[in-house]
């Protein structure tokens, strides 16, 4: 079957369809730039095209490409509603990408795709949502589910919103995904027989202060600073200056019973999954007193030890890596769109579908375009939810 990508930054989200059975013609990129930048690294492993959007984005490129796939997949920028963005909103200027995705599907009518972004979707970006779906409601139905990337194989939690959606004049009724917990991938198996691996080299990244001194006395699933307010009598005559004052200011927040903006380097647990990689954490390694490497954090992402990193790119590697979404989760929901074009199974005649799985039930709720329209926030609505248990 023939998919085409849009916005794939490092890859991992093509590389999950690949890996799936699709055949990948293509893929219109964001920026003129973006094979110097974000896809460095995926053009030098991968012999797809990159179309670079003064070839795309114009009537005569994307006629040509009307009903000639299966499926289209995008993954737009999500710094626009991140939660570790403090400015992220609906409004937010990078946003006009994920509008760009859903003009370009209603162009070319794929006969599914799929938009992958932040869990925000649901929230903040719910009037985004609501726009999409109202782009593409005479043409397509749309399931939108929440998900954390840790059910299904991949040794991270990564909360996401999926976007899939279904060609009317192809799916006769709402398709239903089978919303399933695949076995449980820890940390320690990501990281196994990793001694001939290339990349086995410690990720650059800025930090105004080293804390690398004190990785000896973390505890897996704690972090640098509260572990040094945990500790403080032990620990503060190792402090210099500008050290004791952030630990001061969070220590006295903790003791009030407080809440801590902590983005202090974290000791991952070999028996457990990962929070969700970004380019401004450090992670420590589960057993050794060090930050985890570029090919240990690939592998959390679950690209394949062929894939290389080179130097030369005008961005980071981690920024590359962490936009993207792990291998594996594409890969479950890649495998469930397949297999609804082989065969599909209906559930329902309605315009929307939403599930969330985040919390081990299955809640389905669905909406005309009618009703999908007035919600606030999609998974705060009193419409009726069936619960399926999953396991």
């Amino acid at each position: 079957m023939k998919a085409i990508g849009m916005y794939i930054f490092s890859g991992s989200q093509t590389i999950g369809h690949l890996e799936t059975g699709w055949e990948v013609d293509r893929v219109l990129e964001m920026t003129e730039d973006m094979d110097e930048t974000n896809a460095f690294h995926f053009v030098r492993n991968y012999n797809i095209p990159i179309i670079k959007p003064s070839q795309w984005n114009n009537d005569d490129y994307l006629d040509n490409l009307v009903h000639k796939y299966d499926l289209l997949f995008a993954n737009p920028p999500c710094s626009g509603l991140s939660a570790i963005n403090r400015n992220a909103s609906a409004d937010n200027d990078i946003n006009k990408h994920i509008y760009e995705v859903a003009n370009v599907i209603n162009k070319i009518e794929p006969k599914t795709f799929l938009i992958e972004n932040a869990p925000t979707l649901i929230t903040k970006g719910a009037p985004i949502l609501k726009d999409i779906q109202k782009i593409l409601s005479e043409k397509y139905r749309v399931t939108v589910i929440t998900d954390l990337a840790g059910n299904h194989n991949v040794p991270m939690f990564r909360k996401r919103t999926l976007v899939v959606g279904w060609r009317r004049d192809i799916f006769s009724r709402m398709p239903l995904i089978d919303q399933r917990m695949d076995n449980t991938f820890t940390v320690g198996d990501a990281f196994k027989n990793l001694n001939e691996v290339d990349n086995m080299s410690p990720i650059d990244l800025e930090d105004k202060y080293d804390f690398s001194r004190f990785y000896k006395y973390v505890e897996p699933g704690n972090t640098v600073v509260k572990t040094i307010c945990d500790r403080f009598d032990e620990l503060n005559s190792l402090l210099t200056e500008d050290e004791k004052k952030l630990i001061l200011r969070a220590k006295e927040k903790y003791d009030a019973g407080g809440s801590v903006w902590d983005k202090s380097p974290l000791r991952l647990e070999l028996d457990g999954r990962a929070p969700s990689i970004t380019s401004v954490n450090r992670y420590i390694h589960p057993i050794e007193d060090r930050d985890i490497y570029i090919r240990e954090c690939a592998r959390l992402m679950g690209y394949p030890d062929s894939y290389k990193f080179y130097d030369g790119s005008r961005v980071s590697v981690i920024q590359c890596v962490a936009q993207g979404v792990p291998v594996n989760f594409i890969k479950y929901i890649s495998n469930e769109i397949m297999m609804q074009l082989k065969h599909s199974v209906y559930y329902d005649d309605c315009d929307v579908m939403y599930i969330n799985q985040v919390s081990g039930v299955q809640n389905i709720t669905c909406f005309s375009t009618e009703e999908f329209q007035k919600f606030l926030k999609i998974n705060r609505n009193d419409r009726q939810v069936e619960e399926v248990s999953l396991w």
